[in-house]
């Protein structure tokens, strides 16, 4: 295992992040944060800051590009790829105070949440009307729609609904000076929100992750008939069908999918 310790910020940098947002500065607590669900390399952090909304992660940012401090944000940190791994020179953003979920349009499948909202919240936000957030790395109970969306995460309903990116409609970003911009599947030009999703953070910070319901038009997946959004979702409906049982159906297909972001 490969290991690094802390090396501690300038007091004055420790108190300007403090002013702007609660941080984390004790190395007892700061341990916490050292690794992701890939332990075999570990690094304390020299300060992990904790925003509550957007404004706070644009001020925490704007110090990191003023002072040329790095940071590493960080959701649930349950992911195995080390997306989440700081440098010890360097802060960590946590993002999990960030997680509520802002609206809910059920009707034009729209769904406003931020960062720290796990994926089964947002199944439980919508169940009630038959939907479910169907991107699920078998960690859905913990992991962060933020998180999902930095890793563009797959997981046992990939083959069938499609990764995370096949799901982010929009996203609020902060980038890496601290500027606020947004990003959508509507955007002229270059596709920057696909770029922007599973770049692990290297390119900005989701603070939160949207759709417009006047602009979209929900497709819902129901695999009770034959409403497939691809070619591949109507072939496997067809092969369950004729093989009577012997592919398994997905946890919830009786109900719709329900794309978020």
């Amino acid at each position: 295992m490969v290991y690094r310790g802390v090396m501690g910020l300038a007091p004055e940098l420790v108190e300007q992040f403090a002013e702007v947002a609660d941080v984390i500065r004790e190395l007892e607590q700061l341990r916490t944060y050292e690794c992701d669900g890939l332990t075999g390399r570990r690094v304390i952090p020299a300060l992990v800051a904790l925003p509550a909304d957007a404004s706070e992660v644009q001020a925490v940012v704007r110090i990191c590009s003023q002072a040329a401090i790095p940071f590493v944000a960080r959701g649930a940190g349950t992911g195995l790829s080390g997306g989440a791994l700081p440098v010890a020179e360097g802060i960590v953003i946590s993002l999990a105070r960030m997680n509520r979920v802002l609206s809910i349009d059920v009707d034009a499948g729209h769904v406003v949440v931020e960062p720290g909202v796990t994926n089964l919240d947002v199944t439980r936000a919508v169940s009630a009307a038959g939907f479910y957030y169907a991107p699920d790395p078998s960690s859905q109970q913990v992991c962060t729609i933020g998180g999902n969306v930095a890793e563009n995460s797959g997981g046992a309903h990939c083959l069938k609904y499609g990764f995370t990116v096949n799901h982010v409609l929009a996203a609020e970003i902060v980038l890496p000076d601290g500027e606020l911009v947004e990003l959508s599947v509507w955007d002229e030009g270059p596709d920057l929100l696909g770029a922007f999703v599973g770049s692990e953070g290297t390119l900005g910070i989701a603070t939160k992750l949207s759709s417009g319901a006047d602009s979209w038009n929900f497709a819902r997946c129901m695999s009770s008939n034959l409403r497939a959004t691809t070619l591949l979702n109507w072939l496997l409906q067809r092969l369950e069908t004729k093989s009577r049982g012997s592919v398994s159906r997905a946890p919830n297909a009786s109900r719709s999918t329900y794309s978020i972001l």
